[in-house]
């Protein structure tokens, strides 16, 4: 990740998970080893590590409503996902894979975050924090 991003000059953006784990989450006695062994706490300090050296910018976002965003139009609505993998915008019709409409979503407020200023000023926006023409 880091490589490439260094190779193309561009940043990473990511969803700030810290604490994701906090609160009791009920999982199925199958799911449970899979849940456990996420590691995204893992995976964001070797990113921190590895752009420190390359000399990347990275940002990491409020995950908040990230996969209800609209990347289209900006509407937040729970109901925008049809399921785990598909996307479907209740106000203007859009539809994508659940997961690459959540990275547009990601990317563009990376973007906005290294325009107010970096991690410490932005990881306090969300979606419906950001006006956006026709949103």
């Amino acid at each position: 990740i880091v490589a490439d991003a260094k190779r193309t000059h561009c940043g990473i953006a990511m969803e700030d998970l810290k604490g994701i784990r906090k609160g009791k989450k009920k999982v199925r006695k199958k799911q449970r080893a899979t849940f456990s062994g996420w590691s995204f706490s893992e995976l964001r300090q070797f990113i921190t590590y590895k752009v420190q050296a390359a000399g990347v910018p990275v940002v990491f976002v409020n995950p908040g409503y990230t996969s209800q965003c609209c990347s289209n139009c900006w509407h937040i609505e729970k109901a925008n996902r049809k399921s785990p993998s598909e996307f479907e915008c209740r106000k203007c019709g859009y539809t994508a894979h659940a997961d690459f409409n959540a990275a547009v979503i990601i990317q563009i407020l990376g973007l906005c975050g290294w325009s107010y200023g970096g991690e410490d000023e932005f990881t306090r926006l969300q979606p419906q924090a950001i006006a956006f023409p026709g949103g």
